[in-house]
């Protein structure tokens, strides 16, 4: 089955709250690095990758960044309305699946399946995360403790299930509420499954190497690291509705 990565990308989130890495140049050096790694693996496996860029950065200057070739790899670079970017970066994220899916439509040849990925972040297992994949609706992701929260990270489905369910998140994430893009997604999920599309789980858990971009944490690589990592979230996301 012929995949297409989806990179979402926001190299200079000007006015975006709770963004703790909010350099440019850290963050291209960031999504350079993890570019370059997703470049080598989708398309030395004959698949497709495209990156959806909402601040408006240059494409070519981030590809090449990476060592990427331009002619290879499609950019979609643009710059966020500034409400939506005050809302919360799930807010801008959001859009950029829906943006994603307006592209694919335009498009004369379709992939049979899209895998969504943080841009700043390298998966090393993602071959044997992604391994075995079904075929018809379904959606490859993993979901929380207590069902309410799906990792955003990184997940994958067919092409059909992402326009159905993943196009109009938006409205779904405030985040002043504490509602944010991993809940929407989650109800989503919800739906879908109860419309007859098959959750797939993950057959070994993707790795993930990188730092956060909200909190400027190094993200998990092992069990207790995750763990830790996973309180170090939930205290920020507590400090930052205290305004601490």
């Amino acid at each position: 089955m012929k995949r297409l990565y989806v990179v979402t990308a926001c190299v200079a989130p000007r006015g975006t709250p709770t963004v703790a890495r909010a350099d440019p140049q850290v963050r291209q050096r960031d999504y350079a690095t993890a570019l370059r790694f997703w470049a080598g693996e989708a398309l030395a496996d004959g698949h497709g990758l495209l990156v959806v860029e909402n601040s408006g950065w240059d494409p070519v200057r981030l590809l090449t960044a990476a060592d990427v070739d331009p002619a290879r790899v499609p950019v979609l670079s643009y710059v966020e309305d500034e409400a939506v970017q005050a809302r919360g970066k799930g807010n801008g994220e959001a859009l950029m699946l829906r943006r994603a899916m307006d592209w694919i439509d335009a498009q004369g040849d379709k992939p049979d399946v899209l895998v969504k990925v943080t841009g700043r972040l390298v998966i090393p297992n993602q071959r044997r995360a992604l391994a075995g994949l079904p075929s018809g609706r379904f959606l490859r992701c993993q979901v929380r403790g207590d069902l309410r929260e799906v990792d955003t990270r990184f997940f994958a489905t067919d092409v059909e299930t992402w326009r159905a369910y993943l196009c109009d998140l938006e409205p779904q994430v405030r985040e002043a509420e504490d509602r944010y893009l991993e809940h929407a997604v989650a109800s989503k999920v919800s739906g879908a499954v109860y419309d007859g599309v098959r959750r797939d789980p993950f057959p070994t858990f993707p790795r993930y190497v990188g730092r956060s971009g909200s909190f400027d944490i190094r993200y998990p690589d092992g069990p207790k690291v995750m763990l830790r990592d996973a309180l170090a979230v939930r205290i920020g996301r507590y400090l930052q509705r205290r305004h601490f």
